[in-house]
């Protein structure tokens, strides 16, 4: 976990630095990274990096949220949890979906009968 004194764009610097290892392991060219500037995170409201990684993972729950329920999450704020949390409730829908998946499975396996008319 990311202590309180650490700055967003500390915090920013480090994630981009494990990005671009993970990127060049696997022979990768492309791949984005995080503004490491102070302002930009401070416009955004996000000044720890606590708070960038609750910020993020908020993000891709809100993305998750999205792809596996159909629509977007209203009401959030990333503020009201820790990224920890945020990302147990990611997981949590990764695992709703998998059981749909499974469902669907299922579904496609059923013989459809004709109706006559």
């Amino acid at each position: 976990m990311t202590s309180n004194t650490t700055t967003a764009a500390t915090r920013a610097a480090e994630r981009n630095l494990a990005t671009i290892a993970r990127a060049e392991a696997m022979g990768l060219t492309c791949y984005g990274t995080l503004p490491e500037d102070a302002a930009y995170w401070a416009e955004s409201g996000v000044h720890t990096g606590a708070e960038l990684d609750s910020y993020l993972a908020y993000c891709d729950w809100a993305e998750t949220h999205k792809e596996v329920r159909n629509f977007r999450a209203r009401g959030y704020d990333w503020r009201e949890r820790t990224a920890e949390e945020w990302e147990e409730m990611t997981q949590e829908l990764h695992a709703l979906a998998a059981e749909n998946e499974s469902g669907r499975d299922w579904e496609d396996d059923q013989v459809i009968g004709t109706v006559a008319w």
